[in-house]
């Protein structure tokens, strides 16, 4: 499939995954409405990393919140798996894990908003990746970070 969009959507209260794209390109969610979902909001899979060709996939202008209502951790707001994605001007709030996991080459990170993530966990982060030295050409700039922290923190320290 190529050429999708997913626009001005409400997506909230599924038992699982709320959106699910793969072995596609070009396809955009934009201006939609994710809350209370039990896994992951959108789970994005695409392009070719040995040849990085891209998927062309975007995330731009949703809200998230009340993420991975059923499954705590590993349960991302947005996970991308592949070659270029754009997670851009989106709203992220109320996660127990991280808000976004990335897997892959020559995507771009930029304009989101990331509040009160990582509320039940340690080894999390608002954006998480793994580390894999063929992971390049990847681009995290102007997002805002507020109330970010690992669980364990707030109990040894107060």
């Amino acid at each position: 499939c190529s050429g999708i969009s997913i626009e001005d959507c409400y997506v909230y209260n599924t038992g699982g995954n709320g959106l699910t794209a793969a072995a596609s390109n070009d396809c955009t969610v934009q201006g939609s409405y994710f809350a209370n979902n039990g896994g992951i909001s959108v789970k994005l899979d695409g392009g070719d990393i040995p040849s990085l060709t891209s998927a062309s996939y975007i995330v731009r202008d949703c809200e998230f919140e009340n993420g991975a209502r059923l499954v705590r951790t590993y349960s991302p707001f947005v996970y991308t798996s592949g070659v270029g994605f754009e997670i851009v001007n989106n709203r992220f709030y109320n996660h127990p894990h991280s808000a976004l996991l990335f897997y892959g080459c020559e995507n771009v990170i930029k304009n989101n908003v990331f509040e009160k993530i990582a509320t039940e966990t340690e080894d999390a982060a608002a954006i998480y990746s793994r580390v894999n030295p063929t992971y390049r050409g990847n681009v995290i700039s102007n997002n805002i970070f507020r109330n970010i922290r690992s669980f364990k923190s707030e109990q040894e320290y107060g």
